[in-house]
């Protein structure tokens, strides 16, 4: 008798189990939204999203559109030659009156691809390269002057010429076709300028910068300050 109780318990067991899973599936599929209806909300969900994005960047692209900013020349323009003339700061032609035959007749800036050549600009890179790779800056500007010699290295400058793996950099072709472009961009501009040739000179120091990544570690690498240079006379 014993047995056949407890069969019967266990099949009452079994039964109430049964039924209390059919009541939880029930609960469950009456709390579920039909997949139609549940996918009409997920795709009203990202129409607003893309919505609200798009209004955020049209916002950002109209409030910081410059309608007075015109790109004089643009990086990827080849031009033979473009000019604009500008007006000149009162500083300006105080400081130049006194340089009679080597001040412009005008104050304009001049735009041209056609000086020098593609073969000389990769000459003049060749060149930086040779000069740079004996040297290099801490910070993320490093300088070579062929001038001087002044060459960055770590937080100071040294002499290129002073140094004894520099002996073989440079060959004499190097300097000649620096001296041919120096003379090119000197009659362009005594000819774009209205000036005459003879009476301009190139300035010093005209070096070659390397820009890098690398974080600044000295004021020599601060190279975004405006900054205009000056030869005392």
């Amino acid at each position: 008798m014993s047995e056949v109780r407890k069969r019967h318990k266990t099949k009452d067991t079994i039964k109430e189990a049964i039924v209390q899973n059919d009541k939880e599936a029930g609960k469950s599929s009456e709390n579920k939204e039909p997949a139609p209806q549940r996918s009409s909300i997920s795709s009203l969900r990202i129409i607003s999203r893309v919505s609200v994005i798009l209004s955020l960047l049209t916002i950002v692209y109209f409030s910081t559109k410059d309608d007075n900013f015109n790109t004089f020349a643009k990086q990827s323009d080849i031009l033979p030659g473009k000019g604009q003339i500008i007006e000149c700061s009162l500083e300006y032609l105080q400081e130049i009156n006194k340089y009679e035959g080597c001040r412009p007749k005008e104050c304009k800036r001049f735009v041209t691809d056609k000086v020098v050549s593609l073969p000389e600009v990769k000459e003049l890179l060749l060149i930086a390269k040779k000069g740079l790779k004996l040297g290099g800056s801490v910070g993320g500007a490093s300088i070579l002057d062929l001038h001087s010699g002044a060459l960055s290295l770590g937080q100071n400058f040294v002499n290129i010429y002073k140094i004894d793996r520099s002996k073989d950099v440079f060959q004499e072709s190097d300097f000649n076709i620096y001296r041919i472009i120096k003379e090119k961009i000197k009659y362009a501009v005594a000819h774009h300028f209205d000036l005459n040739p003879d009476n301009i000179y190139l300035t010093h120091p005209t070096f070659f910068s390397e820009i890098t990544s690398k974080e600044a570690v000295t004021v020599h690498d601060e190279y975004w300050h405006p900054h205009v240079d000056k030869v005392p006379m």
